[in-house]
């Protein structure tokens, strides 16, 4: 499958989306963090599958992952990645407690930043929800540990087979004068893809 027929129009609907995100995601980490949060849309994109890791830096570093599948009326994976440095900034800034090793991490700690990607996630998909009229509902999230090549390869495996490009919506965080080095990805299933590019096409009309 080569790279969706994409118009100008439905590329600047799906920038306004990931803006109207961002902005929900923004209020729902700064509540979380009890500190203000801005969390920037650095590209709105297709990105060949091949190509997904290159958006995380170095494929071969380790780094924490929160992931939520979707299921409704868009199915796919959203991911959440940080560094290890930035897992373990937001575990002492919620915990109050400093973060020694995050392989070692308690369940409380997993907790900590399971929750971060499910508020974070969640707001970012009911802004996309309320402005598509679409359904889209999450599991519970999961937390990953793993080199960065290995989640994102396992975040689009299965869809391989039937397409190789996938609809990437990129984030930074920074919070008050630290940047979180960390990134949201949102990987709809191809199927999801056309029926969510048809939605705003109708939405044009």
């Amino acid at each position: 499958m080569s790279i969706p027929a994409v118009s100008d129009k439905q590329m600047n609907e799906l920038r306004i989306i990931a803006a109207k995100g961002a902005e929900n995601a923004n209020l729902a980490f700064s509540r979380w963090l009890k500190e203000k949060v801005r969390l920037e849309i650095t590209d709105v994109s297709f990105v060949p599958f091949g190509d997904i890791v290159k958006n995380v830096g170095d494929a071969d570093r380790m780094v924490v992952s929160v992931l939520l599948r979707m299921n409704g009326d868009i199915e796919g994976n959203a991911v959440f990645v940080f560094s290890e440095e930035s897992a373990a900034y937001l575990i002492e800034k919620v915990s109050k407690k400093n973060v020694s090793k995050l392989n070692e991490l308690s369940t409380m700690n997993r907790s900590i930043l399971e929750e971060t990607g499910n508020i974070v996630g969640t707001a970012f998909l009911n802004s996309i929800v309320a402005h598509l009229d679409v359904s889209v509902s999450t599991t519970s999230p999961a937390f990953i540990y793993d080199y960065a090549a290995a989640i994102l390869e396992m975040a689009v495996m299965e869809y391989a087979p039937v397409s190789d490009y996938a609809l990437l919506f990129k984030t930074k965080f920074y919070e008050a004068n630290t940047k979180i080095d960390g990134y949201f990805f949102i990987l709809p299933s191809p199927e999801s893809l056309s029926n969510l590019l048809e939605k705003i096409e109708g939405k044009e009309k």
